[in-house]
C-alpha cells in the first residue's frame, strides 16, 4: 500500500492482484482525502476489511452465486430506480443468456477470465435458436448489465472489485439505417390510408417521431391553433400489455412545429374521431389519443410494427423498419440544409453527434459546394486560364 498526493488530495493505493492474461496489476485507488493523516487512517481501516477477502478480491467463504446477486440487484436497485421497460430488457438478457451459464457460478469465483470466455462463447453460439452467435451490440448490452450488477456488489461490499472492469467487450456494430427514397415517401404513406396506422406513419415521416412517441401522443399535447405538438410521453410495451412512460431523456421532451398541411390533416382526423366517439357512445374507450383504434383504445407498439411490415409487403414496397421513417425525416432535414441544432431539437437527440450522422451529403448537393469554392478560388488570371469554356 502507498499514499499518493495528486492535485492537493491524498489517496491510498492498494495492490490487489495481477491479471493472469495480461500481466497488468489490479490496484484499488481510494477516494481523495484532504490530509495525509486522513488517508493513512482510512488505509488502516481498509487493510482490516481486506483481510476478509481472498487474493482475487472476493469475500472469503461467500457461497452465493451470480444469479443471487442479480436477483437482489433487480429487487433492491433496478425496480426502485429504473423504468419498467428497462428492467424487463435487463431481465430478458439475463434469462436468455446469463442465468443458466455464468449465473450459476459462485460469486467468489468469477474472475475477468470467466467473463472474457463467456463473451467469446456468446459471440460464437449465443443465439437461443442455435443459429450462431449474438451480435456485438447485444454482447455489449449484456456486459453493461453485468458491470452494473457487479458494481452494486462492490457498493454492498459483497466483493471488493468489479471483475467486469478488466474485460473489454466486442465493439458495437455501427448500424447504417435504411431510409426511404425521398421520391417514394408518399407511397409509404398512401398505402396506410383508411387504416388506424395512417396518422402514426405520417407523424414518423413528417415529424420524426419515434414509434412510442407517436402512439403516446395525446390531444392535450397537440395545439392545432398555434401549430405545434409537445412530445411528453411514450407508449411502450411491457409484460402483460403496455403503459405510458415519460421520454427517455430530457431532450426527448420537445416542441415541434407543424406544417399547415399537417394541421389540416390532424383537424380532419380529430373530427372523424369525434364522430366515432358519438357513434359508439359508452363503447368508446377514451384515452384522448391522437393515434388510436377505432374504439379509442391505444395501438400496441408491437401491433404497429407488425401492421407496418404486413401492409408494406402486401403492396410490394421495400420494407424498411418503422423507425427508419424517423431516420428518413432526419436525412430530409439535413438534405434541405436545416441547421444541425434545429434538427437535433426536432428529433430530440441528447448528443449532437447522433444528429451529425445524418449530415452525409449526396454528390448532387456537393456540386453546389464545389461550384462555390471554384468561384472563389479560380478568379482573375486563374479563372481565364482554367475556364472550361
Amino acid at each position: 500500500m502507498a499514499i499518493v498526493k495528486r492535485r492537493k488530495k491524498f489517496y491510498f493505493v492498494v495492490y490487489l492482484s495481477r491479471d493472469s492474461n495480461t500481466g497488468k496489476e489490479n490496484r484499488y485507488w481510494s477516494e481523495g482525502f484532504d490530509t495525509k493523516k486522513q488517508a493513512r487512517s482510512e488505509e488502516r481501516k481498509f487493510r482490516t476489511k481486506l483481510e476478509q477477502y481472498d487474493k482475487h478480491g472476493f469475500l472469503i467463504g461467500e457461497k452465493a452465486d451470480l444469479n443471487a446477486l442479480l436477483d437482489e440487484w433487480f429487487e433492491e436497485h433496478c425496480e426502485m430506480n429504473l423504468k419498467t421497460t428497462t428492467v424487463e430488457g435487463y431481465k430478458s438478457h439475463v434469462s436468455n443468456h446469463v442465468a443458466a451459464t455464468l449465473g450459476t457460478m459462485k460469486l467468489a469465483k468469477i474472475k475477468p477470465m470467466h467473463l472474457h470466455k463467456f463473451y467469446n462463447e456468446l459471440k460464437r453460439s449465443g443465439r437461443k435458436d442455435g443459429k450462431g452467435g449474438l451480435s456485438p451490440t447485444t454482447i455489449v448490452q449484456i456486459h453493461r448489465i453485468l458491470h452494473k450488477c457487479f458494481k452494486y456488489g462492490v457498493l454492498m461490499e459483497y466483493i471488493i472489485r468489479n471483475p467486469a472492469d478488466a474485460v473489454e467487450p466486442p465493439k458495437k456494430e455501427i448500424y447504417e439505417p435504411k431510409t426511404a427514397d425521398f421520391t417514394e415517401i408518399s407511397k409509404y404513406i398512401e398505402v396506410f390510408l383508411g387504416t388506424d396506422y395512417f396518422i402514426p406513419v405520417v407523424l414518423a415521416f413528417e415529424l420524426g417521431l419515434r414509434r412510442g412517441e407517436a402512439l403516446g401522443l395525446g390531444w392535450e399535447h397537440a395545439n392545432l391553433d398555434e401549430g405545434f405538438v409537445d412530445v411528453q410521453r411514450n407508449l411502450v410495451r411491457v409484460k402483460g400489455g403496455y403503459e405510458f412512460t415519460t421520454p427517455k431523456t430530457k431532450n426527448s421532451r420537445r416542441r415541434i412545429k407543424l406544417s399547415e398541411q399537417l394541421i389540416v390533416m390532424l383537424k380532419a382526423h380529430k373530427t372523424e374521431q369525434n364522430y366515432k366517439k358519438e357513434l359508439l357512445g359508452l363503447d368508446y374507450v377514451d384515452y384522448d389519443l391522437v393515434c388510436c383504434r377505432a374504439n379509442g383504445e391505444p395501438i400496441k407498439p408491437d401491433v404497429m410494427t407488425k401492421a407496418w411490415r404486413r401492409i408494406l409487403n402486401k403492396n410490394g414496397i421495400v420494407a424498411i423498419r418503422f423507425h427508419d421513417a424517423r431516420h428518413t425525416n432526419g436525412k430530409l432535414l439535413t438534405y434541405y440544409d436545416t441547421h444541425i441544432r434545429m434538427t437535433q431539437d426536432r428529433l430530440g437527440h441528447s448528443d449532437i453527434s447522433t444528429t451529425a450522422h445524418y449530415t452525409q451529403t449526396s454528390l448532387e448537393k456537393q456540386n453546389d459546394v464545389a461550384k462555390t469554392l471554384s468561384d472563389v478560388i479560380y478568379s482573375g488570371v486563374l479563372k481565364s486560364r482554367f475556364d472550361g469554356s
